[in-house]
């Protein structure tokens, strides 16, 4: 991953690599 600046803190692009509490939603239109 670049070391570009983000408006984002590493909270946020922790929870973005490595979601808690999301399962597979409902109706979802894109998948991973």
């Amino acid at each position: 991953m670049s070391r570009v600046p983000l408006p984002y803190n590493p909270k946020i692009l922790e929870l973005f690599r490595h979601p808690k509490n999301l399962g597979k939603m409902k109706d979802a239109t894109v998948t991973a």
